[in-house]
């Protein structure tokens, strides 16, 4: 604000000082007299204004010399401007000062300059008219000290952010696609069409719950229940002679008519017995389970479905036989109207914790549109059970297996599976006559197909110089056969051969133990050749004529299921 010839002026009028001023002179001489008479107001003058300038108060003119107030700011708020001046300097008076001065104070009025806060309405209504936030970079943004209702742009994010809450958050644009609905606090829902055709144009229609990815479960009631009056007859001696009793009562919408035989009933039994005659007549005639108990006094007969179709009456006559229902001439069950309390069917909402409604195609539900289903979540029993199928959607629980087992398929299995070992194994002997002709021999019982044996084997009989046979260790894993061993043999002689040996071929080698050889050359030869569900076969073959017995431990092993 010092380049004062980029304003225009209004010179009033126009000189130069004839002395050098200091910064505290108070008086002002010039070249030539002030042409007019200082009236009342205030009237400014400027020293060296395209120099060093400064703003002067003239409080007196006296021809050529004016009495001044040094220092004047430049504008409202500015530093003073008093200063040192040469002489022959220009001086003039003009109005633009004054005018500069009506201006910066009514801005003053408007806006606090030191801390750079409006305080009054500033109106950015023209046309033409915008306001531009500080560009600022993140960096930059992040190193200053906000205070909580600042906005700047991030010219990194492109991106409003507004400092709120002792935070900065990016401020959201952009609307709900094919929303129509603006007044706050409301929410769009979408209608059933839009949600079958996945648009959301906010067109009036019935609303509907999203049915995609729900669970199919029913709803939950507590069956149907009569609770028969304490006039029943409680003596067993009354119910033993009844070999026709009759009542019916209609159970889920049917009517069903009982006949009960009491007479294997004696003195040794009770109402509880009674109780169970009644209930499996009824059961004979349902197919269902229903129930029929004797409380205290009475009986208290329940229907089984766990649906909204539950329903139960009083008992009444069939016109035949006993009438034991309580409409006859004893009590007996005391069943009947005006005795017997129907109980309705009660919604269970505990039953129904963690269920979900299904809609139908039309976008309801009620109780009857409610799909029943298996309610997993209530039917395991014990830490570790798992579901397996029984039958197509029929769960199955499977208690948890022996620590260290393994969970297999399994089409004998109820649920298709089973825990087995993580291996199996099976231990047996084989015994050998060496002087077999060669031949392939099943070994059975093992109870499954062996994924690898082990074979110990042994031969011998005599002993010092006489001693003769062999012993030693073979495997067969999967696919071939192998073995070391040791074999011993006399010469005929005084002498005795010790000789040790492998073979790639044979798991098992059991050499002559009864009669002499020489050459120790006599010997049953043994491999897996095949594996099957129960067992394996050995395959002996017999080189040259051994004799005597020979003894085979074997261990068989099931690691895959």
């Amino acid at each position: 604000m010092t380049d004062f010839d980029s304003y225009p002026r209004q010179d009033i009028f126009t000189t130069t000082t004839t002395a050098s001023l200091t910064a505290i002179a108070t008086t002002i001489s010039l070249t030539a007299a002030v042409d007019f008479t200082l009236s009342s107001g205030t009237c400014y003058g400027v020293i060296d204004p395209t120099g060093t300038p400064e703003v002067v108060e003239i409080t007196a003119v006296a021809g050529a010399n004016l009495t001044v107030t040094r220092g004047i700011a430049l504008y409202e708020g500015g530093p003073s401007t008093a200063a040192t001046h040469a002489s022959g300097v220009t001086f003039i008076i003009s109005d633009n000062w004054k005018t500069f001065d009506d201006i910066a104070t009514a801005s003053a009025s408007k806006m606090d300059k030191a801390g750079g806060t409006f305080t009054g309405a500033v109106d950015f209504s023209g046309a033409s008219t915008t306001l531009r936030l500080n560009n600022l970079t993140t960096a930059e943004i992040n190193a200053l000290t906000p205070l909580n209702g600042m906005r700047v742009y991030d010219t990194d994010l492109a991106v409003h952010k507004k400092y709120e809450g002792g935070a900065w958050v990016t401020e959201a644009a952009g609307a709900t696609a094919n929303a129509t609905e603006s007044a706050a606090g409301k929410v769009e829902l979408a209608t059933l069409a839009e949600q079958g055709a996945q648009t959301a144009s906010g067109s009036d229609g019935p609303l509907a719950i999203q049915a995609q990815n729900t669970i199919k479960e029913h709803v939950t009631y507590t069956p149907a229940y009569l609770t028969g009056g304490n006039g029943a007859t409680s003596v067993i001696g009354t119910w033993i002679g009844v070999a026709d009793g009759t009542f019916q009562m209609d159970i889920d919408g049917v009517t069903r008519s009982m006949t009960v035989d009491f007479t294997p009933l004696t003195g040794a039994n009770d109402m509880d017995d009674v109780a169970d005659y009644i209930q499996t007549a009824i059961r004979a005639q349902t197919s269902s389970t229903e129930t029929c108990v004797w409380s205290v006094d009475h009986f208290i007969i329940s229907s089984v479905d766990t649906t909204v179709t539950s329903a139960i009456t009083v008992t009444s006559a069939t016109g035949a036989g006993t009438d034991i229902s309580g409409a006859g001439g004893t009590a007996f069950m005391d069943s009947d109207v005006g005795n017997g309390v129907v109980t309705a069917a009660v919604l269970n909402k505990a039953g129904n914790e963690n269920r979900v409604p299904v809609l139908n195609s039309s976008g309801e539900f009620d109780d009857n549109m409610i799909e029943q289903n298996f309610a997993l979540n209530s039917t395991l029993t014990a830490k570790g059970s798992i579901y397996g199928a029984t039958a197509a959607s029929t769960p199955g629980e499977l208690a948890v297996g022996t620590d260290t087992y393994k969970l297999v398929a399994d089409s004998g299995e109820a649920t298709g599976l089973d825990w087995v070992p993580a291996y199996r194994l099976k231990v047996g002997v084989v015994t050998k006559d060496l002087s077999d002709a060669s031949v392939a021999t099943a070994i059975t019982g093992v109870g499954f197909q062996p994924d690898y044996i082990e074979f110990s084997f042994h031969s011998g009989a005599g002993g010092g110089t006489a001693g003769r046979g062999c012993s030693g260790q073979g495997v067969y894993d999967g696919s071939a056969s192998s073995c070391v061993y040791t074999k011993y043999y006399d010469d005929g002689g005084s002498g005795h051969n010790r000789v040790s040996g492998t073979d790639a071929n044979d798991c098992i080698k059991l050499y002559n133990t009864t009669a002499s050889d020489t050459a120790g050359t006599a010997v049953q030869d043994a491999d897996v050749s095949a594996v099957g569900a129960d067992g394996f076969t050995l395959n002996w073959t017999k080189v040259n004529s051994p004799t005597g017995t020979g003894y085979v431990q074997y261990k068989a092993f099931k690691f895959t299921a």
